[in-house]
């Protein structure tokens, strides 16, 4: 009985240590957010961290406005491979109209649920599929926004974390375009996970594997040609912990997260 609560003592304090541990390390970063429209009647949310990071997304909201006029309803997000845990979040609350604006308030408390981050590197967060019509959708922190709690706030690591909101429509379309095609299967995995990505066009693709902490500990060259491409990824030269994957290449840009299990 006497090492039962020994050990659950030392539990407790090597899981304080570690949350602490986790809290400072947030100290310092900023996450903007921006919305990308989409030729199709799809919006989609990009994260951009000022540092590369590996943590708890501890909570995060956003709100959408458009036009009053515009008659354009969402659906939940579907969100991306890298937060899987948001898919399917719905809309906090009813529609507020405001100042010519419809306003859709976003918000969870995801807890413990790692994320990875790469410096400058956009992480596409999820998807809106926009019915009944088109309409212009911004992320606002207007008069409405600020009395209805719903200026745009992320916290990583119980620390706040908000940086500023972007414009991604111009950025995206001129640079690269940004793709949220990239999977992997198996993941998590103990041995080999295959990627798969969709290709506009044949080319060199660079494949560049970031550690939990951050560190480049791979980088591949590969040569694909237009449609699926397949690649395997083997983990078992890798330690136990969540990887980030970043794909480069001509019209392509994706990163994925990939848990290694031991």
């Amino acid at each position: 009985m006497q090492t039962e609560k020994i050990l659950k003592y030392l539990f407790a304090v090597v899981f304080t240590f570690a949350m602490f541990e986790g809290a400072v390390m947030a100290q310092g970063i900023h996450v903007d957010i921006g919305v990308q429209h989409l030729e199709t009647d799809q919006i989609q949310i990009w994260l951009i961290s000022d540092s590369t990071w590996t943590g708890y997304l501890s909570s995060i909201q956003w709100t959408l406005r458009w036009d009053e006029v515009s008659t354009a309803t969402l659906s939940d997000l579907v969100a991306s491979s890298s937060v899987a845990f948001l898919d399917g979040l719905p809309q906090s609350g009813p529609t507020g109209d405001a100042n010519g604006y419809h306003h859709a308030l976003f918000s969870a408390v995801p807890g413990q649920n790692a994320t990875s981050f790469i410096a400058d590197v956009p992480l596409l967060l999820g998807t809106f599929n926009v019915t009944n019509g088109p309409g212009n959708f911004e992320i606002a922190d207007d008069a409405w926004t600020l009395a209805n709690n719903g200026d745009y706030y992320i916290s990583l690591n119980g620390q706040p974390s908000t940086g500023e909101i972007v414009d991604l429509t111009t950025a995206v379309q001129t640079t690269v375009s940004y793709s949220s095609s990239a999977t992997l299967f198996p993941n998590p995995t103990n041995g080999n996970s295959v990627l798969t990505v969709e290709l506009e066009q044949a080319g060199s693709l660079d494949i560049l594997v970031f550690d939990p902490a951050g560190r480049l500990v791979e980088q591949r060259k590969v040569t694909a040609n237009a449609g699926e491409f397949r690649y395997t990824m083997a983990s078992q030269a890798l330690a136990e912990g969540l990887y980030s994957i970043q794909v480069d290449g001509p019209g392509v840009f994706a990163t994925v997260s990939w848990l290694v299990v031991r």
